[in-house]
């Protein structure tokens, strides 16, 4: 297999490196198919299908109105978004205006009563003195350097 010289799967280095892990390449041929008729094909095959949908929905279709019953069917997207509002949406929704004061919110709103609780017991803690702070970090410092001492 012929690696191009300006990468790094070129380099001796990264050979070496790799050789260990990895095993050796080898490229198989069967048939004639090669890397360029490969590339070549795929170039084909996507210029052909650019082709095909500019003829089929570029600007110079005319776009007139769906006449049938399947094709405005199709058009609105098979009413897919009015049976889902009316099998899964409205009904949610009655179900919450009916259940505003449910049982499973007191838990929940027990836990921000007591983070209210704590906010203001902090709150009363921050005094706005600077070497407070700090004096409160540094005993902490020294209490967790303590343990660690002492736990040994």
């Amino acid at each position: 297999m012929l690696i191009p010289r300006h990468t790094l799967a070129a380099s001796p280095h990264f050979q070496t490196f790799s050789a260990a892990p990895l095993p050796p390449l080898e490229e198989v041929h069967i048939g004639p198919i090669t890397e360029t008729i490969t590339a070549l094909c795929a170039s084909a095959a996507f210029g052909l299908g650019l082709a095909l949908a500019y003829l089929l929905y570029g600007p110079q279709r005319s776009r007139v109105p769906a006449q049938g019953f399947l094709p405005k069917l199709w058009l609105a997207g098979w009413d897919f978004d009015w049976a889902y509002d009316r099998l899964f949406v409205r009904p949610f929704q009655w179900l919450v205006r009916k259940s505003k004061s449910d049982v499973v919110d007191v838990p929940i709103r027990g836990l921000g009563q007591v983070t209210v609780l704590g906010y203001r017991t902090l709150r009363r803690a921050q005094t706005g003195h600077v070497r407070w702070y700090a004096m409160g970090i540094a005993m902490g410092t020294v209490a967790i350097l303590a343990i660690a001492f002492f736990a040994r």
